[in-house]
């Protein structure tokens, strides 16, 4: 068998490795986007023993993505050998996509999986954003809670002699008028 023969061979077997890794990429970042989804509800509704088990399962989602990212990496540097292009050039999936001889039903495979990852990756950055916000707006309200708490301990309530409100005190937590 010559060695244009094992590539021919060789050759679609690698992207059909490639593929199968990109589709676990995927189940994984859909996975995370369902978790950060359940996480958001979690903030909301300040369940914290869900938080850690929605952490924890994140966690574990997150190593299968840098495993799968490991295998596609090995996959893409043996199809960069196999295809003859020169090492230092470490292609982009697009590019591999675009290369002549990629076998028809992997390039349009690709391409669909490739779109599919980077819109979960997106979308993961989306929701993650918007937890952090959440995360955020409660450390906030947490501060503000603790220094009007401190605020009443130290003495220096609201309101000042004659029953005035104090212009330099401690805003109100709740200023109801009746």
């Amino acid at each position: 068998m010559t060695d244009s023969e094992v590539k021919e061979t060789s050759t679609p077997e690698l992207y059909g490795r490639l593929c199968g890794i990109l589709d676990d990429h995927a189940g994984a970042y859909d996975t995370i986007c369902d978790l950060l989804r359940q996480q958001r509800e979690a903030l909301k509704d300040n369940d914290l023993p869900e938080l850690e088990s929605l952490l924890r399962s994140q966690q574990e989602v997150i190593l299968q993505v840098a495993g799968a990212e490991e295998r596609r990496r090995q996959v893409q540097s043996e199809l960069v050998d196999r295809l003859g292009l020169p090492a230092e050039d470490d292609p982009t999936l697009q590019e591999l996509e675009e290369l002549p001889g990629v076998p028809g039903e992997y390039r349009s495979r690709l391409t669909r999986l490739r779109e599919r990852v980077v819109q979960l990756t997106d979308e993961a950055r989306r929701l993650n954003e918007e937890n952090r916000e959440l995360v955020q707006q409660a450390l906030q309200f947490i501060s503000y809670s603790i220094n009007e708490i401190r605020n009443l301990a130290d003495g220096r309530g609201v309101y000042g002699d004659g029953g005035r409100r104090d212009g330099g005190a401690g805003a109100l937590m709740m200023d109801r008028r009746y």
